[in-house]
């Protein structure tokens, strides 16, 4: 029998050594052309608060601060989250930017009082062992959106993973070595949204990504 506890301790360290470790230019990132169409749409939806879950190199909650928006950074490592501190004090967003260093699963335990407009999770679900996204459904005001997407399958030699029980991939060697991820079929984040969200936008980009917009459905 699997230890999930175990297994979940060696993905959380991983995510604290991608932190601490990378070299990658999250500023480039936050500076894309690309987020104005985002941005557009969030406020045509009329989103004021955003809740970022797994905000990682923070450049999300830097975009949409810097749009006004008021966010909450949520992300289990301390290097991602103390990295977002540093940005935002360098930007002035302090104001807009309220970070926690928290697990989803803690989370969501948590924080039923708090309601936002918008819940993101960016290349988040992919990773993780608790994927029940029905339970943002609760994070949401009543006429809120969850966005969310899903990594391509990047058919990584077999050989540098086991498959867990659920069919996650636990891997044991190379750069990737401790981290989770699970592919996601179109069927599969639809069973995962079902009587808790409507659909309104899946969008499959020329490298598979999987991009979702759902409406939190009354009930």
């Amino acid at each position: 029998m699997e230890n999930y506890e175990v297994i979940k301790k060696e993905s959380d360290a991983y995510w604290e050594k991608v932190f601490k470790n990378s070299d990658y230019d999250f500023f480039k990132l936050a500076k894309s052309e690309q987020w104005l169409v985002f941005i557009n749409e969030l406020k045509q939806k009329k989103v004021k608060t955003v809740l970022d879950m797994g905000c990682g190199g923070g450049h999300w909650s830097i975009v949409l601060a810097r749009a006004g928006f008021q966010v909450t950074s949520v992300d289990i490592s301390e290097t991602a989250i103390k990295n977002l501190n540093e940005w935002k004090e360098r930007e002035y967003l302090n104001t807009l930017i309220e970070t926690k260093i928290c697990s989803l699963e803690k989370y969501y335990e948590s924080s039923e009082k708090e309601k936002y407009d918008l819940v993101i999770c960016n290349s988040v679900l992919d990773h993780i062992i608790i994927r029940d996204v029905k339970n943002s459904h609760k994070l949401l005001n009543s006429n809120g959106y969850l966005y969310l997407s899903f990594d391509e399958d990047n058919n990584d030699d077999k050989k540098s993973f086991k498959t867990t029980k659920d069919n996650m991939r636990k891997y044991t060697k190379g750069e990737y070595s401790g981290m989770l991820w699970k592919y996601y079929s179109e069927k599969e984040i639809k069973k995962l949204l079902e009587h808790k969200f409507s659909i309104e936008k899946f969008v499959v980009t020329k490298k598979g990504r999987r991009q979702i917009w759902a409406k939190k459905l009354k009930i």
